[in-house]
């Protein structure tokens, strides 16, 4: 069976929608490659004037992307946290954090 089938069929399409994991380590990776753009972009604006914008630019690109290597572990364990879920949600290590929180999304989009 597809993967998103089996999601469609737990009814976990709302809960998919609105989680937030993805948003968070975009956001994480744009401030890393913040960070790592200004430590690389000062130093090389007082001695490498000429240089200094493709330093900052390649230092917020490498501070971005191991960011993004570093966080991608938290969302693919969150979606196989989602995809062990839909194929046996009687499961005894499930406890009924998932629904209630689909319960809460479905009393929230009734509201």
């Amino acid at each position: 069976m597809v993967t998103w089938e089996m999601l469609a069929r737990a009814g976990m399409g709302k809960l998919i929608e609105s989680d937030l994991t993805s948003s968070f380590c975009f956001l994480s990776g744009m401030a890393s490659g913040c960070l790592c753009g200004l430590v690389g972009g000062i130093p090389a604006l007082l001695l490498y004037k000429s240089y200094a914008a493709e330093i900052a630019t390649f230092t917020f690109l490498t501070g971005y992307f191991m960011n993004r290597v570093a966080m991608a572990w938290i969302q693919s364990s969150i979606s196989a946290y989602y995809v062990a879920y839909a194929e046996n949600p009687q499961g005894q290590q499930f406890d009924t954090l998932i629904p209630n929180y689909i319960r809460d999304l479905e009393r929230l989009s009734q509201a």
